[in-house]
């Protein structure tokens, strides 16, 4: 099927992103298992000093450091969730734009770099010859976390549609000006 609008890949705008590293991965699992047996083990330290101040101290040490690991995992899974989220609801929105034919109200979520490369009537033309996809039930089948470059911040988000055949909307967004905008779409028949 191709690109829904004629748009080079995400990539020429953005350098791939950066994979994320396998140690970095192991060291916030190890943090996640060991925060809480370190604030567990501190608490009971603290429990069996009885007069010991060497005892109390570590306890104490022990306490406070597992607290702010704890603190600084949760923060991060917060923030990894709210960036998303942004992006999803801009996604979500110039989904069902398209799908109740408001080519204008989509057009305007995408980002100057797409309207400098595609005009609204070359991307209504194109809309409107995928509408039998469009007009059909969807869901969203992924969203990839933020990825920051030293260009911007992306995500992709891939829609499923329930059209005779199957067909699948890749939405790729910029995060501009503290904005989430649509920079990149494909239609195509497989995820």
């Amino acid at each position: 099927m191709g690109p829904l609008a004629p748009m080079p890949p995400l990539s020429t705008y953005a350098p791939a992103p950066a994979k994320t590293p396998v140690l970095g991965i192991v060291a916030v699992i190890l943090a996640v298992l060991l925060a809480p047996v370190g604030l567990v083990l501190g608490i009971i330290t603290l429990a069996l000093a009885k007069g010991r101040t060497a005892a109390k101290v570590l306890g104490i040490v022990a306490v406070v450091v597992s607290s702010l690991i704890c603190a600084g995992l949760a923060a991060l899974i917060i923030w990894a969730v709210s960036s998303i989220s942004g992006a999803q609801h801009v996604a979500d929105e110039f989904v069902g734009d398209l799908q109740r034919g408001d080519v204008p109200a989509a057009y305007a979520l995408t980002s100057p770099k797409f309207q400098a490369a595609v005009p609204e009537s070359a991307f209504q033309a194109r809309v409107t010859s995928g509408r039998a996809v469009f007009s059909s039930p969807h869901h969203r089948v992924s969203s990839n976390v933020s990825t920051s470059t030293n260009i911007g911040t992306y995500t992709d988000i891939v829609y499923a549609f329930d059209a005779s055949p199957h067909a699948y909307l890749e939405v790729q967004l910029v995060k501009e000006n503290g904005s989430w905008r649509v920079i990149y779409i494909d239609e195509k028949g497989t995820p």
